[in-house]
């Protein structure tokens, strides 16, 4: 019983390495050999970090279309 917990986080959190390195999700999905993307999903974490570059990324994408995004940039994003 024990083992498998300890193979378990350590499956959690070279995924979630591998997530924060910027290795798309389906990569991480076929390392480790989930036949479902969403059974990734639930093994991986995304940091606060992550969250924030991605809200970053995107109010500069719309600053780049003349920065009419209409509100929509930051819509969802959660702020560490």
């Amino acid at each position: 019983m024990v083992g498998s917990r300890v193979r378990t986080a350590a499956r959690q959190a070279a995924g979630t390495m591998l997530i924060e390195q910027g290795v798309n999700i389906r990569v991480v999905q076929e390392v480790l050999g989930h036949t479902r993307v969403t059974t990734t999903q639930r093994y991986t974490h995304v940091a606060a970090a992550q969250v924030q570059d991605a809200g970053n990324r995107m109010a500069a994408a719309c600053g780049a279309r003349g920065g009419n995004c209409n509100g929509n940039c930051n819509r969802g994003l959660k702020t560490p």
